[in-house]
């Protein structure tokens, strides 16, 4: 296993027939879709049934001076037709459920039988160590 710089590296890499594989995302079908490539390249496996839930998320600073200000942002961002328009530029699922996606998302994109998510405890009390294994698993590459 090679863990390269970042996901374009990585995906680029499987594109030019340097990799047998890529880890990506579960709307990777959108955009090949969407880039006329071709989808027998692109098929989604979710190892075990799982795959990794990708949250996005954004919180106010407790220490604005402006936090009206920040609350109406955050209200334009979770507006439907913004949550679209982000599911569409990002190729990403939006963080709600009520923006409307075109149709290439339900032909295309994919969700694994099980999310996997962790709880802050979990993320808090596992981070030094996953952080140390990542560290070893790219400097041994």
């Amino acid at each position: 296993m090679r863990v390269l710089e970042d996901w374009t590296t990585s995906y680029t890499a499987y594109s030019n027939g340097e990799a047998p594989m890529v880890v990506s995302y579960s709307t990777d079908q959108v955009y090949a879709h969407e880039e006329g490539e071709d989808l027998a390249k692109h098929r989604l496996r979710f190892p075990n049934g799982q795959g990794y839930a990708n949250p996005e998320g954004m919180a106010m600073f407790e220490g604005t001076d402006r936090p009206e200000l920040a609350r109406t942002f955050m209200d334009f961002v979770l507006r439907p037709e913004v949550q679209a328009e982000i599911a569409v530029r990002n190729v990403q699922y939006p963080a709600t459920t009520t923006a409307e996606l075109p149709e290439s998302f339900a032909q295309y994109a994919k969700e694994p039988p099980e999310a996997v998510t962790f709880t802050y405890d979990a993320l808090q009390a596992n981070l030094n160590e996953w952080t140390s294994a990542w560290e070893r698993q790219f400097v041994g590459n």
